[in-house]
C-alpha cells in the first residue's frame, strides 16, 4: 500500500490511520460522480483529516468499503495518510 504502517493482521487499516484529500483529489472531485469514490473525497473534502470510521460514517458506506477504497484513492494520489490520530500508537 506504500502508507508508513504496518498493517494489521487481516490486511485491516489501523483505526488510528488518519487520511486527506491531495491537490489532485480535489481536481479529482471537480467531476464528482456520487460513486463511492467521490463520497470519500467529498468527506475529505468537506470534514478534513479522518481516520476510516469518520470516513465512513460521514459516507454512509461501510467500513469495509471504505478501506478497500483508501488504497486505491491513495495509490492514485487523490489522497494521503496523515498519520495516527493525536495520542495513538500506529500498531
Amino acid at each position: 500500500m506504500g502508507f508508513l504502517f504496518k498493517r494489521r493482521k487481516g490486511g485491516k487499516i489501523p483505526s488510528s490511520a488518519t487520511f486527506r484529500i491531495t491537490q489532485e483529489g480535489s481536481q479529482k472531485l471537480q467531476e464528482f460522480t456520487g460513486d463511492s469514490k467521490s463520497q470519500v473525497l467529498m468527506c475529505l473534502e468537506t470534514k478534513g483529516t479522518c481516520n476510516v470510521d469518520e470516513i465512513a460514517t460521514a459516507s454512509g458506506m461501510g467500513k469495509g468499503q471504505v478501506e478497500r477504497l483508501v488504497p486505491v484513492l491513495a495509490k492514485g494520489g487523490y489522497i494521503q495518510y496523515v498519520g495516527p490520530q493525536s495520542g495513538d500508537d500506529v500498531d
